[in-house]
């Protein structure tokens, strides 16, 4: 039965944007290895985050696959995904980040142009 997208739950209308964005994706590749050029970083944020735990698992396959062929980077703050990712079976490198330091406010134009930039 054929769905319009607005019929489609998130979390099927994300899989359907994320097995669409991997076809693209492997087309570039495969057109930049014929004409013999390196492969670019392919760069996700984000996309798991709708699918439940077998679909995201299968996606976190997929994705290693990928990573065969060119560098992956999958960013998420959402631990489910990185547990999927650990437990993936995949050469996969999870690297877990901080906290962001804290911001100077700078109150107006005039002292944020006087504020030298961090170094």
């Amino acid at each position: 039965e054929e769905l319009a997208p607005t019929r489609l739950s998130e979390g099927t209308a994300d899989q359907v944007h994320l097995a669409l964005r991997l076809a693209g994706i492997e087309q570039l590749q495969a057109d930049r290895v014929a004409a013999g050029l390196p492969t670019v970083p392919v760069v996700f944020d984000d996309v798991l985050m709708t699918f439940d735990d077998e679909r995201g698992a299968a996606a976190v396959a997929v994705l290693g696959e990928l990573a065969a062929t060119a560098q992956v980077l999958l960013f998420t703050h959402h631990e489910h995904v990185v547990g999927l990712a650990r437990d993936a079976g995949v050469g996969f490198t999870v690297a877990e980040l901080g906290p962001p330091a804290p911001v100077e406010v700078v109150g107006d134009a005039d002292t944020a142009r006087a504020t030298p930039l961090a170094g």
